[in-house]
């Protein structure tokens, strides 16, 4: 890793570091709503809580789903439960893994989803890399059924 970004840092003027575009929930906030959910008798959260996609990113691309609020509450967003196999307790165990690959490399997503039932899913990814600057948006809108994103982290 130290090879890579170094040869890195001397072709380019800076590191380039592979991206998802996803923003997780912050793992104390992960476990406050998993005693929530398993006090109203549903499953704890696995994995990493996904609140929001960045538009255009391989997350959204693959069809990661953020939490969103709506009118009859939040509507948890995709929890990612493995990449490449190896397991994810944590948004720092994914940030730790996606920092192991590199741009332009296909990645394996194991996910739950929580819709009417729950589903573990798998999608196929293609990292690339992190932009300098993102925008946290999301193609939800006001006005859509399905609800608005719960978070907007500032820039």
């Amino acid at each position: 890793t130290v090879n890579r970004i170094v040869t890195q840092i001397i072709k380019y003027g800076h590191a380039k570091h592979a991206w998802m575009g996803i923003y997780l929930s912050m793992d104390q906030w992960t476990e406050k709503l998993s005693r929530s959910l398993e006090r109203q008798g549903m499953p704890r959260i696995q994995g990493a809580l996904v609140l929001n996609v960045e538009p255009g990113s391989p997350a959204e691309l693959a069809g990661l789903r953020p939490t969103l609020q709506s009118q009859q509450g939040i509507l948890l967003g995709d929890e990612i439960l493995a990449v490449d196999g190896k397991e994810v307790k944590s948004s720092d165990d994914i940030a730790a893994l996606v920092d192991d690959k590199g741009i332009g490399e296909t990645v394996e997503v194991t996910f739950l989803r929580r819709q009417r039932r729950v589903e573990k899913l798998t999608t196929k990814l293609t990292l690339t890399e992190r932009p300098k600057r993102t925008h946290v948006a999301s193609t939800a809108r006001s006005n859509d059924p399905e609800g608005v994103p719960v978070a907007r982290p500032k820039l």
